[in-house]
């Protein structure tokens, strides 16, 4: 992959989107770099029978390589190539400490109004230069780091983000009908800054939240980060305590119960850096007792009208999310009862000025 016309020979990772389409039992995908110890971590879940996508930022080792291992079940893989991480990088990620929502087809936020996106429909919006809930999205910014969510789909559909003018043969966001799926995405912007999302079949309504945006390395507005990725690495699981006690210590096995928020340490989470600024975790919901969405925020900080995972009652379902490494790290949970995994994929440090 490294060295070829579209991953540069400088590249450490990668950025990814994996789906998974179950033949035989449910199962999950662990990915990581090709060579080193292996990971204990998960990074995609799917039920037998069923279709699943999430995305993620991938250590490469020194060939150039990483590996993708399936779990006990059978599947098939697809892997589509988001973008790739040099090491310092041609673009830097700049993180908003609190998540913010800029398109909600339900209501029409970010849009001309209400109203869900039908079978083949695309739509394009402006986003470098221009004010997005209240946020200034500055005119250098290149993507967009954001979190998509399809809901209330009416057939078994797949949303696809890209940048304006380009409709890639990928997708973004798989769900079933009458099911909310999300997946964190870096979404390239078009030379005039607009990005687009069409809609597979169906009809289905979009919701996305702003995480941050990427700009040029030479320059932004606002302080910027590089990336460090590992092995995915286990920080906390709820069902046997690991990291669930004071400091990052194993506590009591406990699911987290509806309305309520688990709190656990962040900066040090799993070994992350002093001086890390964010978080790269892929944070898993196990088999809730009913439907519910996570929203992962900073400890210490509001709650943001923002979720994070999405999933039905009695599945399994992971996805990425940047979050700032402050003194703790919050999972709130919305619905039911649920467990609770977080693995520590990477982190952010202050870029080098």
């Amino acid at each position: 992959m490294v060295g070829d016309d579209i991953v540069p020979a400088s590249a450490v990772g990668v950025v990814v989107n994996l789906t998974v389409v179950s033949r035989g039992g449910g199962t999950h995908l662990t990915v990581g770099p090709s060579a080193g110890p292996s990971s204990n971590g998960s990074t995609a879940n799917t039920p037998a029978g069923a279709t699943r996508a999430n995305s993620t930022m991938v250590e490469l080792d020194r060939s150039g390589s990483f590996t993708v291992t399936n779990g006990p079940g059978v599947a098939e893989v697809i892997v589509d190539l988001l973008g790739w991480i040099g090491p310092t990088g041609s673009s830097q990620l700049v993180p908003r400490v609190d998540p913010v929502r800029i398109l909600d087809s339900r209501d029409g936020t970010g849009l001309a109004g209400p109203g869900a996106f039908g079978p083949g429909v695309v739509v394009e919006r402006l986003a470098a230069g221009q004010v997005l809930s209240g946020v200034a999205v500055p005119s250098n910014a290149t993507a967009l780091l954001v979190n998509i969510t399809a809901v209330d789909a009416t057939m078994a559909t797949h949303i696809t983000a890209h940048p304006a003018g380009l409709a890639p043969p990928t997708s973004t966001v798989n769900v079933g009908a009458k099911q909310a799926r999300a997946n964190l995405a870096a979404v390239s912007l078009s030379a005039d800054g607009g990005y687009a999302m069409r809609n597979n079949s169906g009809s289905v309504h979009v919701v996305i939240d702003l995480l941050g945006w990427f700009v040029p390395a030479s320059g932004g507005s606002s302080p910027s980060s590089a990336f460090a990725l590992q092995s995915p690495a286990r920080a906390v699981d709820t069902r046997d305590g690991t990291g669930t006690g004071a400091g990052g210590h194993p506590g009591p096995a406990t699911n987290v119960g509806p309305g309520q928020t688990l709190e656990v340490t962040g900066r040090l989470l799993a070994g992350a850096p002093s001086n890390a600024a964010s978080l790269i975790l892929m944070v898993t919901a196990d088999r809730p007792s009913a439907a519910t969405h996570l929203t992962v925020f900073a400890g210490g900080r509001p709650m943001p009208s923002t979720s994070t995972v999405n999933l039905p009652s009695g599945e399994t379902v992971a996805n990425l999310v940047v979050v700032p490494a402050g003194a703790a790290i919050a999972v709130r949970n919305n619905s039911g009862s649920v467990d609770v995994i977080i693995d520590l994929v990477g982190w952010l440090v202050p870029a080098s000025p």
